[in-house]
Formats: C-alpha cells, structure tokens, sequence
C-alpha cells in the first residue's frame, strides 16, 4: 500500500498553523468617542444713503429647526443623538464685502455688535477697518468675549430646548455700525453690501466599534 507523505505534510502544516496563532478572529468592543460636527449661516447688510451719514446697519439670524443653520439636521447626519452632545459654542465669526461701492476708494471703520432674545446688546467684534469699493472674501477678526458669551448663551438655550423635545429657534440680531471715508459730501451716495458669517461647532459622543 502506498502512502501519501503530501496528505500527512498538509495537516501536520494546518496543526502547526492553528497551534501557533496564525488564524485568530479579533475581538470587537464597542468603545464611546467624541465627534465634532460644525456648521454656519450669513446675514447680508445693505448699506445706502449719503456718505456723510453713519453706518447703523441690523439683521437676524436664526438657528435652529427650519433654518438655514439647522442644528438639528446637523446632528443627524452625523449620526449624533441631540441627548449625546456635550458642548456647541461659536468658533468664529467673519465678515466679507459681498457687493462693492461705485466708489473704489472707499472704506469703512467700524464696529459689530450682537444681542440675544434677551439682555443688552454686546460687543462682538471692535474697531475694524476694511475697503468697500472691491468684493473681498470672508476674513476673520479678534472677537470679544461678551458678545460670544450671547451667542454661546443662544446655543445653550437652543440645545436645551432639543433636549427636551422641542423645536427651537433662537435668534441673535447683529447691529453694524460706523463711518465711512470719504465722508464729506452729502450729495454723494453710498452703495454696498456687506455680510458677516456665523459658525458654530458641536461635540456629541457617538459608539464605534473597534478590534480590542
């Protein structure tokens, strides 16, 4: 009777495999992390009339259910349950010239405020300088502690609210105000469009599964 030594190899090689670990299914936990999830939304101001008078420009934004920053939304397509998050706060807030003035020299020195559904309007960003006579894109500024303290307390109220099975939809009102140069002649008329841009950041916890 003949013998197969390559039968007897194969399985002596299948033993030596299984005895030294080779051939191991992991183990899979689930394990909880943190998952930021941002977003953002504008308001354009319009601002018109004689040179010689003041920029004193308002507009609000809404964030919430519905809105063009729909929080809610957000977290869903992340995937993170509106009960998980643990922070949202404002990460910047930038401003941009959107629709330039006829007049190419021109520019604006002024100042930003915000205030909430409620308490007075605060600082957000002071004392900035920018050409209106040419489009420009977003840039960011300096931003003040009190007027950011507004928009968090928003926020906080907002997710509150979700939390608790509602629906919504806090407002913050941002008020522009300033002086033009040139600024001498009141026959001349200004024309231009400028917009300031919020954008927020959410951290929530989400369960993943990984190889132990």
């Amino acid at each position: 009777m003949r013998s197969s030594s390559s039968g007897l190899m194969a399985i002596v090689l299948a033993a030596s495999l299984f005895g030294a670990g080779c051939i191991l299914i992991p183990e899979v936990k689930d394990r909880i992390v943190e998952l930021a999830v941002s977003g953002s939304t504008s308001a354009t101001f319009h601002a018109s009339g004689p040179e010689t008078d003041p920029l004193n420009e308002v507009q609000v934004v809404s964030i919430g259910e519905g809105t063009d920053l729909d929080v809610k939304k957000l977290l869903e397509d992340a995937g993170i349950d509106v009960s998980d998050v643990v922070d949202v706060k404002v990460t910047s807030v930038e401003y941009a010239i959107t629709a330039a003035d006829p007049l190419a020299g021109r520019t604006v020195q002024g100042n930003l405020s915000v205030q909430g559904p409620s308490g007075p309007e605060q600082p957000l960003i002071a004392g900035f300088t920018i050409g209106v006579g040419a489009v420009t894109p977003y840039r960011g500024a300096a931003l003040k502690s009190a007027g950011v303290g507004v928009i968090n307390q928003a926020l906080a109220s907002m997710l509150s609210q979700l939390k608790a099975g509602g629906t919504p939809t806090e407002s913050v009102t941002f008020r522009v105000t300033g002086a033009n140069t040139p600024n001498n002649d009141p026959n001349v008329q200004i024309a231009f469009d400028y917009a300031v841009k919020l954008t927020l950041s959410m951290v929530g916890t989400v369960k993943v599964s990984v190889p132990n």
